[in-house]
């Protein structure tokens, strides 16, 4: 009788064990990740430049003053606590002509989707085959841009064709 007392109690031993471990164990598979990132989504910094680099995910030649033979111009755009599935738009505009009065021409308008997560910077470039004219032009830029006429840019860029 005695042996058989001691088994049951190395078998409720052994049962309150396993528990402790199971309860352990899944404690500490549970994914309790705390962000660092606080703000609200925005558009954390925006850059106009004459390249990007694809490795350091970056602008090359950060300018606002291009050169009329310059057939590229790049907007590195940064964004801050952007959920997954977010869509970034970039409207480059024609502001003023050399030697015109002001008005506002749409040139070209991308749209890049299912951004955010870990896709925390994107580019969008301006090609012209013979380069732009002499002028003022501006890059607009929207997160989660609204369809309606009334929206407002996150961000707008000016720069300058000389």
């Amino acid at each position: 009788m005695a042996l058989d007392g001691i088994a049951a109690m190395k078998n409720r031993t052994s049962l309150g064990l396993c528990g402790l471990l199971a309860i352990a164990a899944s404690l500490t598979g549970c994914d309790m990740k705390v962000s660092s990132n606080s703000g609200p989504v925005s558009i954390t910094e925006a850059t106009l430049a004459k390249g990007y680099d694809t490795v350091k995910h970056g602008a090359i030649d950060p300018t606002t003053t291009f050169s009329s033979s310059d057939k590229v111009v790049y907007c590195v755009v940064k964004l801050g606590n952007v959920p997954k599935g977010s869509k970034v738009r970039a409207e480059w505009m024609a502001v003023k002509g050399e030697g015109e009065s002001a008005s506002e021409q749409a040139l070209l308008t991308k749209d890049i989707d299912d951004i955010g997560g870990e896709l925390n910077v994107v580019y969008f470039f301006l090609t012209a085959e013979k380069g732009l004219g002499a002028g003022d032009y501006r890059c607009n830029l929207y997160l989660n841009p609204k369809t309606d006429e009334t929206r407002k840019p996150g961000k707008s860029l000016d720069f300058t064709v000389k």
